[in-house]
């Protein structure tokens, strides 16, 4: 019983440290393809700036 509920317990932990790192790769995801859209906006930014001033 006492091998079951330290296995329980460290099945919890396991757990709990899946969970953090399955939110911390989300979020890096999504920080990265924040930064993208960034990028990719002040791209079209800086194309629009040089097509106006060409005009």
């Amino acid at each position: 019983m006492s091998l079951w509920n330290s296995f329980s317990y460290s099945f919890k932990e396991f757990h709990y440290l899946f969970f953090s790192v399955v939110v911390i790769f989300i979020f890096n995801i999504l920080l990265e393809y924040n930064n993208f859209l960034n990028f990719k906006n002040q791209k079209h930014y800086l194309i629009d700036n040089a097509l106006l001033t060409h005009q």
